[in-house]
């Protein structure tokens, strides 16, 4: 039996930049499809997906800097809760790790889904709309910046916009392909007849896989 000598009390947002490979297998420079920066776009992408299919939101609006590496994935869907945006896409809290066992630890990461994209930016920025109200909160590495809720322009339809560029503390060198992302796109588009996907103005097409 372990003794609380064993355990230890850790910062996720820390830990998960520390270890960045325990999220995703592999961090990787961008030339590869299954490069970290592409499993954090896709964690995105799922978020959005999982709206459509539940009933809400027929198109996924991704735009891609390809020379700052700036990624952003806005849905149509119902919006994440505006006032639990940290809950959701945050990762200051703590958690207890055993330390002496690996694969204790990677068991206790595999459950933090936007966690992981939040402590891996540079800068992570989430707009929820829902009917006519919208909260916006930002993170830097991690850590809560700012959290604003409000009135928004009636106009502006419901969903969550998502903005994060990969910090290049961690993914040193690293570049956006543009391949890999119309692949990562291609693939969720083939999985999701009636989902329209449109990167940087322009729809991208099942048949391309």
């Amino acid at each position: 039996m372990k003794n609380e000598n064993d355990y230890e009390v850790s910062d996720l947002a820390r830990y998960l930049r520390e270890h960045p490979e325990l999220c995703y297998g592999k961090v990787g420079n961008g030339k590869e499809y299954d490069d970290c920066v592409y499993c954090m776009f896709q964690e995105v992408m799922d978020n959005a997906v999982d709206e459509f299919r539940i009933g809400y939101g027929v198109q996924v609006d991704v735009n891609v800097d390809y020379a700052s590496g700036e990624m952003s994935v806005r849905d149509y869907g119902r919006g994440a809760p505006l006032r639990k945006l940290d809950v959701c896409f945050g990762c200051e809290e703590q958690f207890a790790g055993l330390f002496a066992d690996r694969i204790s630890l990677r068991n206790l990461v595999t459950w933090a889904g936007m966690r992981k994209v939040c402590a891996l930016s540079a800068r992570l920025i989430v707009r929820s709309v829902r009917d006519g109200d919208y909260g916006e909160i930002v993170f830097e590495r991690g850590r809560q910046i700012s959290f604003v809720h409000g009135t928004c322009n009636e106009n502006e339809q419901n969903g969550t916009h998502v903005r994060w560029i990969p910090d290049v503390a961690i993914f040193q060198d690293f570049s956006i392909v543009e391949e890999n992302v119309v692949n990562r796109i291609a693939n969720c588009a083939k999985a999701n007849p009636g989902l329209k996907f449109i990167l940087n103005g322009a729809e991208v097409s099942s048949a391309l896989v």
